[in-house]
């Protein structure tokens, strides 16, 4: 089990924030993400970045799904890195999973 998520963790009393956009929205999301650091980084909470690489069950067939799969997991894999950040995102088919994880 990840410390991030261990309630035994020395900073587990802090609180857990999931933050980030519905969806990703190309390069600007890598932006935000670091948006999101600097604002949380004055706050008492621990966080993970969440965001989908495809809204498939959106409420508007006319909105916009994402980047897709590849592009999407680039993006969530350079918010990690540069940033340091948990990342949560979902999955809407079983295919989905191997490269997610």
């Amino acid at each position: 089990m990840s410390s991030f998520l261990d309630p035994t963790a020395a900073d587990s009393t802090q609180p857990v924030l999931l933050a980030g956009p519905c969806v990703l929205e190309g390069r600007v999301s890598v932006d935000e993400a670091q948006s999101i650091a600097e604002v949380i980084a004055e706050l008492p909470f621990r966080w993970a970045y969440k965001a989908s690489f495809d809204k498939a069950n959106r409420t508007s067939a006319s909105s916009g799904r994402g980047p897709g799969l590849t592009e999407g997991i680039d993006l969530l894999a350079e918010i990690k890195e540069k940033l340091q950040v948990p990342i949560v995102t979902d999955v809407h088919l079983p295919e989905q999973c191997a490269p997610a994880a």
